[in-house]
């Protein structure tokens, strides 16, 4: 699987433990995982070293990142976490040189708060609770 460059598990409503990653995969530059049951992420998802988009959207029972997920994932654009309990976002989030695009929007319980003034890239920070 070395090769491989998307991977897509959108729609997967039964997939609740995320698969744990054995090695890095530079290659991997977009991962779906879009309206899952998935309920947590395995520390391993830091191996995603080429990932550019990472798609978390309405996965309803995920409710927290691993601490040092983002730590190796320098080419990581867009991080879409739409629809999920989200509490925390990992630190290593304010590392990012190339991150444009972080999605919120239905947010239940993350207190929105804009990126560190130190950012080297422009990044657009979409939180809207319109759960209401």
């Amino acid at each position: 699987m070395k090769a491989l460059e998307i991977l897509n598990f959108s729609g997967c409503s039964r997939l609740k433990k995320f698969p744990n990653i054995q090695g890095n995969m530079e290659n991997l530059l977009e991962l779906y995982s879009a309206s899952t049951a998935v309920e947590e992420l395995p520390s391993s998802i830091g191996h995603l070293t080429g990932i550019v988009l990472l798609d978390l959207k309405w996965c309803k029972n995920l409710k927290s990142l691993p601490t040092k997920m983002m730590e190796n994932m320098d080419k990581l654009k867009e991080l879409l976490l739409d629809g999920t309990q989200i509490e925390v976002l990992p630190s290593s989030i304010e590392r990012l040189k190339g991150f444009i695009l972080l999605n919120l929007r239905k947010y239940q319980n993350l207190e929105p708060r804009e990126p560190a003034t130190s950012s080297t890239a422009p990044c657009r920070w979409n939180c809207y609770n319109t759960t209401t």
